[in-house]
């Protein structure tokens, strides 16, 4: 089995960023749907109670019986939004 030369040449690099340029220029150039000034869309989420389960360990449940509405704090009180993901 004969192995072929796999250099990447320094054009199809430069091409390839060139490339990768244009397309990120192209998603940050389009409008985003709230801008800056405006207010936010307004959403409603479950309640997230916290507990234990059985080994005592604690956990979240949703209730799905209650929710919270964005727009309840409106004037009231300010309202922080934490995103995050536990992987």
């Amino acid at each position: 089995m004969s192995r072929k030369n796999t250099n990447i040449r320094p054009k199809t690099v430069f091409w390839g960023a060139a490339l990768l340029l244009v397309l990120l220029a192209d998603v940050f150039a389009a409008d985003p749907q709230v801008k800056l000034g405006e207010y936010g869309p307004d959403f409603e989420l479950p309640i997230l109670t916290l507990g234990t389960d059985d080994s005592g360990k604690p956990i979240g449940r949703i209730n799905d019986s209650k929710t919270i509405k964005l727009s309840s704090y409106f004037g009231k009180k300010p309202v922080c939004l934490i995103m995050s993901s536990y992987t």
